[in-house]
């Protein structure tokens, strides 16, 4: 699957791309349940939030 190797590529580092910091808040709760979940499944919170958000913008129609 094409994005799928693109995906472990950028996670990796291997891409060749800048890493950005992303800087913001959330409840103590969810920092919690993500970091907990994330180290369930031995993967890092980025990585995480990567897969989240991939699987969110393919999911969702955006209308202009």
């Amino acid at each position: 699957m094409k994005d799928e190797s693109r995906m472990n590529s950028i996670m990796n580092g291997d891409d060749g791309a800048d890493k950005k910091d992303l800087n913001f808040k959330v409840p103590a709760d969810f920092h919690a349940d993500f970091k907990v979940f994330a180290a369930q499944h031995g993967v890092s919170m980025a990585e995480i939030l990567f897969r989240s958000f991939h699987l969110y913008r393919t999911a969702v129609s955006w209308t202009r």
